[in-house]
């Protein structure tokens, strides 16, 4: 069994397998998702954060609206990277879901609460899921950058083109 995204522009007609301009979809093993992909995306986010925080010090001083959320996200990292066992990471996400939201990273919590079934992902969260990958671009690295791509592009058409992403596990 592997994992499965897809975002069909046709909901209520059959897909059009051979149609690629009425779906996209991302398909890999649960080993490699689970083992490689969604570590990999927590590790690539923590690289982010650090230089997003460091880049943006100056902006949310104290006294600005969004300095408490500043200073949630600068706890989120430290908890992050004190944390060893990578797959704890989601209660540590649960905590934080303002700052997240706040930043406009809630993606990142999103993407990585799924669980080992079916769902279905709203315009809304294929939004913030594929804002969090766009985030990501620069820190990643070549040897997943073309597989981060593919994932993003499912839920970017699932924007563009008004439509929930399906994943099956």
């Amino acid at each position: 069994m592997g994992v499965w995204f897809l975002a069909n522009k046709n909901l209520h007609s059959e897909l059009q397998l051979s149609d690629e301009s009425t779906y996209k979809d991302f398909s890999c093993s649960s080993t490699f998702w689970t083992i490689t992909l969604y570590p990999y995306l927590v590790t690539t986010f923590i690289l982010f954060l650090e230089k997003w925080i460091q880049d943006n010090e100056q902006t949310y001083k104290d006294g600005n609206d969004e300095y408490d959320h500043f200073q949630k996200i600068k706890i989120l990292l430290d908890e992050l990277r004190e944390n060893t066992d990578i797959y704890h990471f989601i209660s540590i996400f649960e905590k934080y879901i303002e700052p997240l939201n706040c930043f406009n990273f809630i993606g990142i919590y999103i993407l990585c609460s799924l669980k080992n079934n079916p769902s279905r992902f709203s315009i809304g969260n294929a939004f913030d899921i594929y804002h969090f990958l766009v985030l990501l671009k620069h820190v990643l690295n070549e040897e997943h950058k073309d597989t981060i791509h593919s994932l993003e592009l499912v839920f970017k058409f699932s924007v563009l083109h008004k439509t929930s992403v399906y994943s099956s596990f």
